[in-house]
């Protein structure tokens, strides 16, 4: 398993949280996924991932979208598999997919029942791409391109101040948009899939989880440290939003090969290698000869 950070172009920043190229080179590999806040694309260049359904798995077509989601996810690449990931901010997610926010709520879907033809044609363009460094270009071009309106980076900043609204108590945060606490809900779940409730508790769980892997806090350090009552409510939190206890999401994520590599993937991530890495370097580990900043049209 090995996983190269890409530097997400400036231009994006504010709408793409990073960007990875994910290798699996042995066999069949479970993905366990904590609750997502944001959008997930993950664009298949070798093997094929599969879905639950029933006792059973289902293979999907083509590359996918995670959309923001209530529970845990849980897929499986069949290896050897090699995938181009983006992970989108949540303010970002409706409006790069183009849909509402409950329409992608708990949604797995192909990139391309989302977007249609244009998104075809550039799939296809990313996996015929000389190199890696070259799909990952085409791939943030697209998303360039969903962003440049007008009406998109307007609705971006609408979106971004209802969720940090929504980082304060639910009568504070309705009060702060002149609307009762039943019509912020709506209006906040309408753009961002969850509930502003929900979606507090899955951001205080993405915080203390990362704050765990980073900082070695644990127990009830950990819990008040998030704002949790006691270290029962954070469990509580973690089974139902992350799938496990504390200790054994730790344990797996700390191993060279493991169903939680999104948790590794995330500690990279924190440590702002997607948005400060130098180009050079991002490059010469994707093993080109020459390394060329991705261009920003």
């Amino acid at each position: 398993m090995h996983h190269v950070l890409l530097p997400v172009p400036p231009d994006l920043h504010a709408w793409i949280e990073g960007a990875a190229v994910l290798t699996f080179d042995g066999t069949d590999i479970v993905n366990r996924f904590p609750a997502l806040l944001g959008g997930t694309l993950c664009v298949v260049l070798q093997g094929r991932l599969e879905l639950p359904e029933g006792s059973g798995w289902r293979a999907v077509r083509g590359s996918l979208f995670s959309g923001p989601s209530s529970a845990p996810l849980v897929s499986r690449g069949v290896g050897p598999l090699r995938c181009l990931s983006a992970s989108l901010r949540p303010a970002a997610t409706s409006c790069m997919a183009g849909a509402g926010g409950m329409e992608l709520r708990d949604a797995v879907v192909p990139l391309s029942d989302l977007w249609g033809t244009a998104w075809g044609d550039c799939e296809d363009a990313i996996r015929q791409a000389p190199t890696l460094w070259a799909g990952a270009e085409l791939l943030f071009g697209f998303l360039r391109r969903r962003t440049r309106s007008d009406a998109a980076h307007e609705r971006h900043g609408r979106i971004a101040a209802l969720q940090r609204a929504a980082m304060f108590p639910l009568a504070a945060a309705s009060a702060q948009w002149g609307w009762s606490e039943r019509q912020f809900e709506r209006v906040f779940t309408g753009h961002l899939g969850l509930g502003p409730k929900l979606f507090q508790r899955t951001a205080r769980v993405h915080a203390a989880l990362l704050d765990a892997l980073t900082s070695g806090r644990r127990g009830a350090e950990l819990a008040l440290r998030h704002g949790y009552y006691d270290q029962a409510h954070l469990a509580r939190d973690l089974r139902l939003l992350a799938g496990d206890p504390l200790t054994q999401l730790l344990a797996q994520a700390a191993q060279p090969v493991s169903e939680q590599w999104p948790l590794q993937l995330g500690k990279r991530w924190a440590g702002g290698a997607t948005t400060a890495r130098p180009w050079a370097l991002a490059a010469s580990e994707l093993g080109l000869r020459e390394a060329e900043p991705l261009s920003c049209p």
